[in-house]
């Protein structure tokens, strides 16, 4: 009886331990990994990173200029832990000279990179070269442009464009091998947007959730303060014929030489972004950039039509014709951040499967030892 009960007790034992080796193999191989990857998924509050574009020509009012990108971002904490704050700044140079300034602030998700619901978000354009700031107030915004959630899906998403002032579908176009990455292909096209509409916009964003984004505001520029008023129409311009349109495009439109024409100008991009969908990383981003002057809408959209499709335009009513594209150390940045967070990911994720195949193992071997006990009890 003595040796069965102690036979008894050594299995229990063994079977105690096993099961603890369960339970720890549980903990390394599942719990702490789903710990790890959750809390790497929240933008982090503590980023400062800088992303240049390679210098590259650029038509400017006909004349040809080398032109480059910087952008700044950094992030702290926000109010709300689960929120993120984000400050960004941009400043496009002509020949190496300042010609517009970009300041931009939001707090966004951490969890998914979109803008919080509040109005949190502030821009301020300033051309250095025509003394024009135009600030906005508090608004809420719509729209990813920074960062993309981890795990991106293959969808469109509303993607703000700081310029026009509003969210624009950012459609998913393919898989895409980049910078030695597998990433997704995203692709925007923005219309031509004037730019005076775009300022009064910047000036009467929505500041409630459900109040309409996409409407065109020109009719209130006359509600904002004069001094503002004044900045926005400063970007307008009445110039003769002559200087907007060649002797046939008058002859089209029935205007002499010197007839005054006021036109806007109008700003389209097309835009492309590589983003590796695991860590949400923007891997890298290609923007064919056109402002021209027009006299109306369809003026507009007929040369944005045209040059996007590889035509040349009237260099006088060019204002800005170029391709801004991530030079290759920020795209290696970007790569070697994303493929970081990919190779923890995987590593977690094999000690997972290591984990599962050892609790696997135990488990059988905790029903030969059961077995095996249950043999030797009888036995005696």
């Amino acid at each position: 009886m003595r040796r069965r009960m102690f036979g008894n007790r050594r299995m229990r034992r063994t079977l105690l331990k096993l099961l603890g080796v369960i339970v720890a193999l549980l903990l390394v191989g599942s719990l702490l990994p789903q710990l790890i990857i959750f809390l790497m998924r929240p933008l982090s509050t503590s980023l400062d990173e800088t992303f240049t574009t390679t210098p590259t020509d650029a038509i400017v009012l006909g004349q040809s200029h080398t032109i480059t990108s910087t952008t700044h971002l950094q992030t702290s904490p926000a109010d709300k832990r689960k929120h993120v704050h984000l400050s960004a700044r941009r400043e496009v140079s002509l020949d190496e000279r300042p010609a517009l300034i970009f300041d931009d602030s939001i707090d966004l998700i951490r969890r998914s990179a979109f803008p919080i619901a509040d109005p949190t978000s502030t821009v301020t354009a300033e051309l250095p070269g025509m003394g024009t700031t135009i600030a906005s107030d508090a608004f809420i915004r719509e729209g990813l442009q920074y960062f993309f959630p981890a795990e991106a899906e293959r969808r469109s998403f509303d993607y703000f464009d700081p310029i026009a002032q509003r969210p624009t579908p950012l459609d998913y176009v393919d898989r895409d091998e980049h910078a030695g990455l597998r990433t997704y292909l995203f692709h925007q096209r923005v219309n031509p947007v004037n730019l005076v509409e775009a300022g009064v916009r910047a000036r009467t964003q929505p500041e409630q959730v459900g109040e309409t984004v996409t409407g065109d505001r020109r009719h209130r520029l006359s509600e904002l303060p004069e001094d503002q008023q004044e900045a926005i129409l400063h970007l307008e311009r009445t110039l003769p014929a002559t200087q907007l349109y060649t002797a046939e495009e008058r002859a089209q439109r029935g205007l002499s030489a010197s007839e005054p024409v006021r036109v806007h100008p109008y700003y389209s991009v097309d835009r492309k972004v590589w983003v590796e969908p695991k860590s949400g990383g923007i891997i890298d981003t290609v923007d064919n950039v056109l402002i021209v002057l027009a006299a109306s809408d369809q003026d507009a959209a007929d040369d944005a039509a045209a040059w996007h499709a590889g035509k040349s335009l009237n260099p006088d009513r060019t204002v800005l014709a170029t391709t801004l594209r991530w030079d290759d150390q920020t795209v290696q940045q970007q790569r070697d951040n994303a493929a970081h967070q990919l190779h923890t990911l995987r590593f977690f994720q094999w000690i997972s499967v290591v984990s599962n195949a050892a609790i696997a193992v135990v488990a059988i071997l905790m029903v030969v030892v059961r077995v095996r006990g249950q043999r030797a009890l009888r036995q005696r």
